[in-house]
């Protein structure tokens, strides 16, 4: 490939990168996190008798958190469209690397535990067994 062709490409994707707003990314990822693993997920449910998808429930939650901070922050018509890659960014970021990642180390620790558990069980389960 033509080194200008990969400069050019790499221009582009890091003057992407560098125009979200990572205050939002960041916070709207934390916030939903905090909604989805605590007990609020439950009053809501109780409250409103509704039961919805985790990934519904982000959504709404940055979109609701990306109106507030538009009001918040006083931002103009043109920081919408920034807001708005900036919540599209958030949820793709957040479900495929935050999520797959977290479940791959989850997979990988319960694998080494349930190894090193098995083994050791085997250790000790041979004196145990008498011979028939």
């Amino acid at each position: 490939m033509d080194s200008t062709i990969t400069t050019e490409i790499w221009n582009q994707l890091t003057a992407y990168v560098s125009g979200l707003d990572w205050a939002y990314i960041i916070t709207f990822i934390v916030i939903a996190y905090g909604f989805n693993h605590t007990t609020i997920k439950g009053g809501l449910k109780k409250l409103t008798k509704i039961t919805s998808k985790t990934k519904y429930r982000v959504a709404i939650i940055g979109l609701l958190y990306g109106v507030a901070l538009y009001f918040i922050r006083g931002y103009t018509i043109e920081k919408i469209e920034c807001l708005f890659q900036s919540f599209v960014f958030a949820l793709v970021f957040h479900k495929l690397i935050l999520e797959g990642l977290t479940k791959y180390i989850g997979k990988k620790l319960q694998a080494k535990t349930v190894n090193q558990e098995s083994s050791a069980n085997g250790y000790y389960d041979r004196f145990n067994n008498t011979p028939q």
